[in-house]
């Protein structure tokens, strides 16, 4: 077509008119290439012209009815109208502006992308768009840490073998691309996410951040970067990109690199459109995390933990033991375990002990799903301890406990009390010591009343809401006439429920005593 011979505005005309369907413009010898902005003017001919005959749009996948998906944009020689219409059997429909609207139900858990061929006709003639519709997952950016990697610079963090070959060391969602703290030296760091574009117009883009920063935006790499640190949302020296224009309800992958050096850390990206004078963050609600498809919709485990050993002092029934929670963004997911153990697991995925342990393995599937998709995930659980017979000393001592109500013997209720506490004095003390403790030494314990008593005053079980009149419990026990001798022979049990009288104000004066002063 022809030569610019200089950087002011020049317009190059030729006749007779050319057929393209694209313009290449490259640099002149060894000039570099500067290209701020090229204008095409011409004739479409007779059929109907579509801008893009290729658009991806982006659609939350929680959308409802009438939402805004796209525009075709298509223009016809002469000023006809247009007649547009969608080929394929999709939830969507398009009006004769071009504009495409969600008029179906979604099931992102089933269909995350949708690929259809719009028509346009000027009632002569016809040409078509091919359009794909993502579904997009919840607001926000994933992030990706790696630390211990020195150096400032993209390429330091780019080009470290722990980046290369490694896992990340930590990962987590951010709201949008803008954070300044000063928690953690020597790291570099990635951010992902896609971009829903709010409004058509020509946008430039800036990075800023401490150290340096790199910004790819939908492919391009380098797109906008800076390679030295900057103040938190500097604008003035931020890197920048060139003009580029959007069309609303498009969508652009972006990722972000950050490498940190020392002192604080910061990041921020930011946007412009061409009437605007300065700019601002992107804001969170044009942001996703991913595009949905068959694989991140389902349900994902926090960890990969297949086995685990229970420790001797949480082995009591009501413990949590580790968690086994998974990651859904779209969807509320329900967890079960698959097999005959005492676990159960809660709607964290907390795996919690709901009964008696033996001196075993226990292997079982753990299963979550979110009403569609379901993952199972399985692990072994390792336990030394058995739990059985202080379970059944606890659960008869609590039902006589929460049953009282002044009828029943205290001496029962005593006697029950001190079964426990001598199975939880047992299972307590193993806890301190290498060797479990053999039946001479627990003879012993036996024949030594004051060793005894102070084994269960030490580790005394009964919480506060234990009994259930307790108020009736203790006037029973000064009714039957509990002589100062019985008092001292269990005086763990009268200082026990004494403690627990005060503590829930049942009663204003000592009941036993200097015991219960004491």
């Amino acid at each position: 077509i022809g030569t610019l011979s200089n950087d002011l505005e020049q317009k190059l005309s030729f006749n007779p008119a050319k057929k393209s369907n694209f313009i290449l413009i490259k640099g002149y010898k060894s000039n570099y290439l500067h290209v701020a902005e090229v204008k095409v003017y011409g004739n479409f001919g007779d059929k109907p012209y579509i801008v893009d005959k290729n658009v991806t749009f982006g659609l939350e996948f929680n959308a409802t009815t009438g939402a805004y998906v796209g525009k075709i944009d298509a223009k016809v020689k002469g000023g006809k109208s247009l007649n547009y219409s969608i080929l394929g059997d999709v939830p969507f429909s398009i009006n004769n502006n071009g504009i495409i609207t969600l008029t179906g139900a979604l099931n992102h858990n089933k269909i995350q992308s949708y690929n259809f061929k719009v028509k346009v006709s000027n009632g002569d003639l016809i040409s078509e768009a091919s359009v794909t519709v993502k579904l997009l997952s919840t607001h926000g950016v994933k992030a990706w840490r790696w630390s211990g990697i020195s150096g400032g610079s993209i390429n330091s963090f780019l080009d470290s073998s722990h980046y290369k070959n490694d896992l990340p060391d930590s990962s987590f969602f951010l709201d949008k691309f803008d954070f300044n703290e000063n928690r953690e030296d020597n790291f570099g760091q990635k951010m992902s996410a896609v971009l829903r574009v709010p409004k058509s117009g020509l946008y430039t883009f800036a990075i800023i951040g401490d150290d340096g920063t790199r910004f790819d935006f939908n492919g391009i790499e380098n797109f906008a970067y800076k390679t030295y640190w900057g103040h938190y949302q500097d604008w003035d020296s931020a890197g920048k990109s060139r003009k580029i224009y959007l069309q609303k309800g498009e969508v652009y992958p972006m990722s972000v690199y950050l490498k940190e050096g020392g002192g604080l850390e910061g990041l921020s990206v930011g946007w412009k459109m061409s009437n605007e004078d300065t700019f601002s963050v992107i804001p969170s609600e044009y942001l996703y995390k991913e595009e949905l498809n068959s694989t991140n919709v389902q349900p994902i485990f926090k960890n990969n933990i297949s086995e685990f050993t229970v420790v001797k002092s949480e082995n009591s029934i009501g413990d949590i033991l580790l968690n086994l929670g998974a990651y859904d963004s779209q969807d509320e997911l329900t967890y079960s375990i698959v097999g005959d153990v005492p676990f159960s697991i809660d709607e964290d995925g907390n795996i919690v002990i709901s009964g008696s342990l033996e001196v075993k393995d226990y292997e079982f599937d753990v299963k979550v799903t979110d009403g569609t998709n379901e993952v199972v995930h399985h692990i072994t659980i390792h336990s030394p301890v058995n739990t059985k017979g202080l379970n059944e000393a606890k659960e008869a001592f609590y039902d006589k406990a929460r049953a009282f109500d002044g009828t029943q013997s205290v001496d029962e209720l005593v006697s029950s009390f001190l079964a426990y506490s001598h199975k939880k004095a047992q299972n307590d003390y193993d806890l301190y010591i290498t060797e479990p403790l053999d039946g001479k030494v627990w003879q012993f314990i036996e024949n030594n009343p004051s060793i005894k008593e102070g084994l269960y005053a030490s580790r005394f079980p009964i919480d506060p809401y234990s009994i259930k009149n307790l108020g009736d419990f203790l006037a029973k026990w000064k009714e039957d006439g509990k002589d100062d001798a019985f008092i001292q022979k269990y005086k763990n049990v009268a200082l026990g429920l004494a403690i627990n009288a005060k503590e829930r104000g049942i009663f204003k004066e000592a009941v036993f005593g200097d015991t219960a002063d004491h």
